[in-house]
């Protein structure tokens, strides 16, 4: 039977510093709080800095706030785009990261109409402006959207309860009428 003077841990408690318990303690006479002054008396405010002017305070206050689940796209324009392919190219990530327009093949990135298309390409991108999608299909090109934009409404997207029709309403009523026979 285990009794309560028998009763172990499982692992090995470390004992908490004791301060102000003497100077044989080894935390004695000031406890590890230096000498007079404000810290050594009393709890001071984190970032208190004496009464001057605090870092805090010394530096603008920044406006607006930025939205953890923001998207950035990096623009490329089809003027830029019409320089560099030819007629009857592909111009997806990897070609546009070839050539120096995006960053990264990884990076999201939206076609701009800035500047004019004289050829038809095959586009696949993030986004496209309204005006660039026309632009691209005014000279017989092609483009795929691969995240298209959709509506939300107060950062969720929009769904409505499906509406019963009234014909499905009454073919329910009599199908009830007719059990209740």
């Amino acid at each position: 039977m285990i009794k309560q003077h028998d009763f172990q841990l499982s692992e090995a408690r470390k004992n908490r510093k004791r301060v102000g318990r003497g100077k044989s303690s080894g935390q004695g006479t000031y406890a590890g709080r230096g000498l007079k002054g404000q810290k050594a008396r009393g709890n001071v405010k984190l970032g208190f800095e004496g009464g001057q002017l605090a870092l805090i305070k010394r530096h603008g206050h920044r406006k607006g706030f930025r939205p953890f689940n923001r998207v950035d796209y990096q623009a490329v324009n089809l003027g830029r785009i019409d320089k560099i392919f030819n007629n009857d190219d592909v111009v997806n990530a990897d070609s546009l990261y070839k050539n120096g327009l995006i960053s990264s093949p990884k990076v999201t990135y939206k076609v701009l109409s800035n500047g004019i298309l004289s050829k038809s390409l095959n586009i696949t991108a993030n986004r496209f402006s309204s005006s660039a999608k026309k632009n691209i299909e005014d000279n017989g090109g092609t483009f795929e959207e691969l995240d298209p934009y959709t509506h939300k409404i107060r950062n969720r997207k929009h769904r409505r309860s499906p509406k019963l029709s009234i014909e499905s309403n009454q073919d329910a009523k009599i199908s009830s009428n007719e059990k209740a026979k």
